[in-house]
């Protein structure tokens, strides 16, 4: 069985006590874990966690972020 931890962080838009620049704005990072008889193993180890490890995968070129010119 695989189950997904997913802890998040979700500002709202319109929350005087939050700064403006923080408002409307989630964060989810995730894990899937593999469950076996004995244990586990996190399937998702291998991903990025960290913000500038993030930052730096968001500005490659790839699928999910193409560079788009209208």
């Amino acid at each position: 069985m695989v189950v997904t931890l997913e802890p998040g962080l979700y500002i709202p838009a319109d929350d005087p006590a939050i700064p403006t620049k923080y408002r409307s704005i989630g964060i989810r990072i995730e894990d899937d874990v593999w469950i076996v008889e004995g244990g586990n193993r996190v399937i998702t180890s291998g991903l990025v966690k960290e913000v500038k490890d993030i930052e730096k995968l968001m500005k490659q070129k790839g699928l999910a972020n193409q560079h788009l010119s209208y």
